[in-house]
């Protein structure tokens, strides 16, 4: 579903660095002119948008907080989108982590299929 909404993004005119921990999986967003960044955390020194949507906690822990995570690289105007599956535990976690850096962090999860994100 990530792919399918930067892509969806790309076609509305945003400009879009995408990251995947299977680096194939970047393909098809790199090809609709997406850029692709080695790490979570190289993706998102100038963004002003950080979305993360990934399938269970022990992944979006470590794309936010692990070696090279996306929340280390943030800028402090940055809003991180988390959209992934996750407990309420680990929301609340990383909404903590968040906030002792100052930066917004909103628990968007999605509902739908590959079609709803296209």
């Amino acid at each position: 579903m990530g792919s399918r909404m930067a892509i969806s993004l790309l076609k509305a005119g945003h400009q879009v660095t995408v990251w995947n921990r299977s680096a194939n999986k970047t393909l098809t967003a790199a090809q609709a002119g997406a850029r692709v960044a080695d790490t979570p955390y190289s993706a998102v020194p100038a963004a002003e948008f950080v979305i993360s949507m990934l399938r269970d906690d022990a992944a979006a822990k470590q794309v936010w907080l692990g070696d090279n995570g996306a929340l280390s690289g943030m800028a402090p105007n940055a809003i991180a989108i988390e959209s992934s599956t996750l407990t309420v535990a680990t929301v609340k976690k990383l909404a903590q982590q968040f906030q002792q850096r100052g930066i917004s962090f909103l628990d968007a999860p999605v509902a739908g299929t590959r079609p709803q994100a296209e």
